[in-house]
């Protein structure tokens, strides 16, 4: 089996199958906040380095537009996945 038909099955599981997508989802949060720490921390480390001021002033800028990126899309995005696979749950339950 090719390995795009692998991430095509498994994408469509993702969206049928609760478990799988909650298992999913979370991993991509975890990552992503793994990810943010991280620069957040080199972010620290070269200001205590003796960055320039206007280096400081732009990635100030750049941290708070991911800021405002994280609370206007990822987080609605991402409570819109989970009430989604809340529904599946719902309708398989009705089913039985």
């Amino acid at each position: 089996m090719s390995l795009r038909k692998k991430i095509e099955q498994f994408v469509e599981k993702t969206y049928t199958d609760r478990k799988t997508g909650e298992t999913f989802l979370s991993a991509v949060l975890a990552l992503g906040t793994v990810g943010v720490f991280f620069c957040l921390l080199w972010f620290a480390l070269l200001v205590k380095k003796g960055l320039p001021l206007w280096c400081i002033i732009f990635d100030v800028a750049i941290i708070a537009f991911c800021g405002w990126a994280v609370v206007k899309m990822i987080i609605p995005w991402t409570k819109e996945a989970f009430e989604h696979l809340e529904k599946l749950d719902e309708n398989e339950n009705k089913r039985v």
